[in-house]
């Protein structure tokens, strides 16, 4: 890893290199004092601008905030994240992403811009409003939906959950399930995928998905052949 000079001003960071002769190119690191900085602009030795930005507190940026190439490597479509010393793809899932790069748990203040990104292993994408009655979950566990003024709030509703990998909760009989989440006294927890070989959570489970497939289908017709097909797909699991 290479070696830059660092100052800072009030509007951030500025990384330079040792030598006139050396250009650092926008996407790769540099490091001083064990602090490792991804360059979001070039670098020389005469960088006056903010260009650079350190990984020691956590933050969440876009790749083409530095061309799409991080350390010589295409990430184009990317979130990335910073944080103690490392500099890498997010892992699939939701990112509630405030301006400042921080993740945020609500967009109640007006003025301030939030930004939702669905992540897979391939890509990310900035997701819009969600549907009426569409959940999601984020990258630390906690449940979203929006209310009528198309805010995001945090789902309290006591219950059981299912996600498929992405994030997203399970609305069909054709989800693959890779996360379950308990919600219980308002408070999220991700369980053991063999907590549902115990028969209260299981049926628990059952009385929580009649509720969600009616409210969503409005079908109830269909409600007994698709807890079936879960529970089926359930013993499977376990």
């Amino acid at each position: 890893m290479q070696k830059c000079d660092v100052s800072s001003s009030d509007e951030g960071f500025i990384c330079k290199t040792s030598a006139e002769t050396i250009t650092y190119s926008k996407g790769d690191y540099c490091y001083k004092s064990n602090v490792v900085y991804l360059l979001l602009d070039d670098a020389t030795n005469t960088s006056e601008s903010v260009n650079c930005i350190p990984a020691k507190e956590e933050k969440y940026i876009e790749a083409s905030d530095f061309g799409n190439t991080l350390n010589g490597v295409d990430v184009s479509n990317q979130l990335i994240v910073l944080n103690e010393n490392a500099i890498r793809i997010v892992d699939p899932g939701y990112y509630i992403v405030g301006e400042e790069g921080i993740l945020v748990d609500n967009n109640d203040d007006e003025e301030k811009t939030v930004t939702i990104y669905k992540c897979t292993e391939k890509e990310c994408e900035e997701v819009g409003d969600l549907d009426d009655n569409e959940s999601i979950i984020a990258n630390d566990g906690t449940m979203f939906g929006m209310d009528e003024n198309k805010k995001l709030v945090k789902v309290g509703k006591d219950g059981i959950y299912f996600f498929d990998s992405n994030g997203s909760v399970c609305a069909d009989e054709e989800c693959v399930i890779s996360k379950i989440v308990q919600i219980k006294d308002g408070v999220s927890e991700v369980l053991e995928m063999d907590a549902l070989d115990k028969v209260p959570i299981l049926m628990k489970v059952i009385v929580m998905l009649s509720e969600f497939t009616v409210m969503r289908s409005g079908r109830s017709n269909q409600f007994h052949v698709y807890i079936l097909k879960l529970m089926v797909h359930v013993r499977m699991m376990i």
